[in-house]
């Protein structure tokens, strides 16, 4: 009830559980009776599966802010949290080692379903935090971009070729 009335759309991408894994379909119905029951299918879309990369670049620049709430320390999860920095999309992600490195400030973590919840409800009412993050996470990605590693990786190899 405390986010009814803003004007917002959750977007719940990706694989949610692998889909091969027994109750992945049971978990997505589930999610989708949620939505249902809750009266929030104005506010609420399932896509089941990746994103195409092609489309990628419009979710971004459409998101006011995302969610990484990767529970297991997959180093892949890392990845998506780095592409989101790169377009410079608020984050909100479990506080995990992979996620909580690589978000170097620049995304409010979680540990708790109840920080979870807090924080999206910051996110969701806050324009001057999410353009904070924003900016953070542009910050963030500048230091990961590609002419800076290389010139760290040039300057590694010329440190062990003298």
């Amino acid at each position: 009830d405390v986010l009814r009335g803003l004007n917002f759309m959750l977007l719940v991408a990706g694989d949610a559980r692998d889909p091969h894994l027994p109750g992945t379909q049971e978990y997505v119905k589930e999610i989708a009776m949620f939505v249902q029951n809750d009266g929030l299918q104005d506010l609420v879309r399932i896509h089941q599966g990746f994103v195409d990369d092609k489309d990628l670049s419009v979710v971004f620049h459409a998101a006011d802010f995302a969610v990484l709430n990767h529970q297991t320390g997959l180093l892949s999860n890392s990845a998506v949290l780095r592409q989101l920095q790169a377009y410079g999309v608020p984050v909100c992600a479990a506080k995990t080692p992979p996620l909580s490195d690589a978000a170097d400030g620049g995304a409010l973590l979680h540990e708790t379903v109840d920080e979870l919840a807090e924080n999206l409800v910051l996110l969701a009412k806050d324009q001057n935090l999410r353009d904070e993050l924003r900016r953070q996470a542009k910050v963030v990605a500048g230091r990961m971009s590609t002419e800076v590693t290389a010139k760290l990786h040039e300057d590694l190899y010329v440190s062990l070729v003298h």
